[in-house]
């Protein structure tokens, strides 16, 4: 009657903290974001100036659409940070 009744009190306290890890909220995929917004930079950034300009932007309708209110200082570039801005509307 002992261990029947230690196996239940550990099946509920294993059940309680799963349900407490379960509202826990997780930032894997801002982390998959950035990570995608970083090797989707380097894909349109074909001259591998670190920066994407209007005719390499051409090749992500999204990207070419923004491309002008994204370029913040208006330099005719987009930079990671102007460039992550589109990415994360």
């Amino acid at each position: 009657m002992n261990r029947k009744f230690t196996l239940v009190l550990a099946a509920g306290a294993l059940s309680i903290a799963g349900l407490s890890l379960a509202d826990e909220p997780t930032t894997a995929p801002a982390a998959s974001t950035t990570a995608d917004t970083t090797v989707t930079f380097s894909k349109l950034d074909t001259d591998h100036d670190g920066k994407i300009s209007a005719s390499e932007a051409t090749a992500n309708q999204k990207v070419a659409d923004q491309f002008v209110a994204a370029d913040k200082n208006q330099d005719g570039y987009l930079d990671q940070s102007e460039f992550a801005a589109i990415t994360q509307s």
